[in-house]
């Protein structure tokens, strides 16, 4: 997802919706009803809405590919915020768990 998309409906996790041949459905998310699964028909078209505006916004493979090449390579026992980072400006180190 590119950030200048901006927000979008599925920061919090999957969003898994399942469409069976005999036209019945269930999903879940990661972030609505802790994960259970749902199967009502208004929240399932809510989660497959979510899911193709995700789909409209996201990057091509061959995009995601370009702004992956464009972010620079950390080390993998140093921390680094794409924003302020309150424990980097104390000048507190932080390894790659923390």
């Amino acid at each position: 997802m590119p950030i200048s998309a901006g927000a979008h409906p599925g920061p919090d996790g999957r969003i898994e919706v399942l469409k069976f041949a005999d036209g019945t459905a269930a999903g879940r998310t990661d972030d609505a009803f802790s994960g259970r699964p749902i199967f009502d028909p208004k929240h399932l078209r809510t989660h497959e809405l979510q899911y193709g505006t995700i789909r409209a916004q996201a990057l091509t493979p061959r995009e995601s590919s370009a702004s992956i090449d464009q972010v620079p390579r950390r080390s993998t026992d140093t921390h680094q915020c794409l924003t302020p980072c309150p424990r980097l400006e104390a000048g507190q180190g932080v390894s790659a768990s923390g």
